[in-house]
């Protein structure tokens, strides 16, 4: 692995510990809703985030991710995840 991978590395892995840090800060200031609500995460991850925050709201977690092994997994936490192509972007 080069330098550049290996930042690039680091950072996304900072990245997913920060989500599911700021997912549970994010859960203690808002109220859950009386009917059951919608949220999209647009770059779902594996879901963790979404799901936690979902749970604690009263809301479906719904997301999108460009890995398939994410997604996989995000599938398995969320209620709807949808996996788009990475090559969709371009």
């Amino acid at each position: 692995m080069n330098g550049y991978e290996d930042k690039y590395l680091r950072e996304k892995v900072n990245r997913i510990i920060a989500r599911q840090k700021e997912g549970k800060i994010i859960r203690t200031y808002l109220k859950p809703s009386s009917e059951r609500g919608r949220l999209f995460d647009p770059c779902a991850g594996e879901g963790k985030a979404a799901s936690t925050l979902g749970n604690a709201l009263n809301c479906e977690s719904w997301g999108v991710e460009l890995s398939p092994e994410r997604a996989e997994k995000a599938k398995n936490v969320m209620d709807k995840v949808f996996l788009v192509p990475d090559d969709a972007n371009h």
